[in-house]
């Protein structure tokens, strides 16, 4: 689900630059061009925090390695149920 998402979010960034670069060249007058100019930075910033972030694998392994602690702690906490009760 992850990849359709990035997928989606690239195509997206995709479609606003060309349409930036569209404003960019038929634009009438420089307040046309500021505007493209400044449509263009957004989805290059997408772009690059998506390249630039932590990749899938990363992700699945930050997510098994948080459920791992959790179980872990959730073991501590009923073992020292499990004394106090006693």
């Amino acid at each position: 689900m992850c990849r359709f998402f990035r997928f989606v979010t690239y195509l997206a960034a995709l479609i606003q630059f060309g349409s930036s670069i569209f404003i960019l060249v038929n634009g009438h007058n420089a307040q046309h061009a500021l505007l493209a100019l400044a449509l263009m930075a957004l989805p290059v910033l997408t772009a690059f925090m998506l390249y630039t972030g932590p990749s899938l694998k990363e992700l699945r392994l930050s997510r098994q390695l948080n459920c791992a602690r959790m179980e872990d702690e959730l073991a501590t906490l009923e073992k020292k149920n499990d004394q106090k009760a006693k």
